[in-house]
């Protein structure tokens, strides 16, 4: 499981002391704690910016809520949100595709990573998830409707396949209504990581709907002749 979170400036303004306590807590269905991560943070490089909080937990296929704390340490302000989510089971074989992370213009975020537990490593988001943070963000909330393009990351790997060849496509659905508006995607180049690969792509937006919307991407490996599909939300604001 990959984790996101976005903490906004006006949040990170208020931090007071010199320690800022994070800690991300993953529930399974019966509501027992499965996954605890924790970090603690001198917030007085990033206050007044937003952070973009990261972490990954490895648990097995089901559901689970994902619950983010943020607590200063010395003027006791706290924060908490949650959400619920569902981990599907991983194919055996043949294509493999990651969560897709949309990425939007933007400059002056933040970033904090918590990749170890109990001195192991999880699946490392800088490396997964590689971007110029200096330029780019991840779309945690909802985007303009005035947005004219985005970048995708999508992971993938074939396991037992040493040369890939991956074609993706991708589709943008309405949530409420199942209406399909028609996108296309540039392939601009691909990560190796110790996963596998990611997949960079390049979308020009239409103009579309203050809306939810599932962003879509099916994948095609020519070399083992399987698919696979993944899909993330995408809302659009009034604005």
């Amino acid at each position: 499981m990959q984790i996101l979170a976005r903490v906004p400036g006006e949040v990170t303004t208020k931090f007071e002391g010199e320690r800022v306590e994070y800690m991300a807590l993953v529930f399974d269905s019966k509501n027992e704690i499965r996954d605890v991560r924790h970090l603690d943070a001198d917030p007085r490089p990033y206050r007044g910016r937003p952070i973009v909080f990261t972490s990954a937990a490895p648990v097995e296929p089901g559901y689970y809520t994902c619950r983010l704390v943020i607590r200063d340490l010395e003027s006791g302000l706290s924060a908490v949100s949650s959400v619920r989510v569902f981990v599907p089971a991983t194919a055996q074989s043949g294509l493999r595709l990651g969560t897709p992370l949309l990425l939007q213009e933007e400059s002056g975020c933040a970033y904090l990573e918590l990749s170890q537990r109990n001195g192991h490593l999880t699946l490392p988001w800088a490396q997964i998830y590689a971007f110029d943070r200096t330029v780019l963000s991840p779309i945690e909330e909802k985007i303009s409707a005035q947005t004219g393009r985005l970048l995708a990351l999508v992971p993938f790997s074939v396991p037992g396949v040493s040369e890939p060849d991956v074609a993706p496509s991708v589709r943008l659905v309405e949530a409420g209504t199942a209406q399909a508006w028609p996108v296309t995607a540039s392939l601009v180049g691909t990560i190796r990581h110790s996963w596998g690969e990611t997949a960079i792509l390049e979308i020009p937006i239409p103009a579309l709907k203050p809306r939810d919307y599932f962003f879509y991407v099916n994948g095609l490996d020519r070399t083992s002749r399987t698919a696979a599909y993944t899909f993330t939300g995408l809302t659009v604001r009034e604005d």
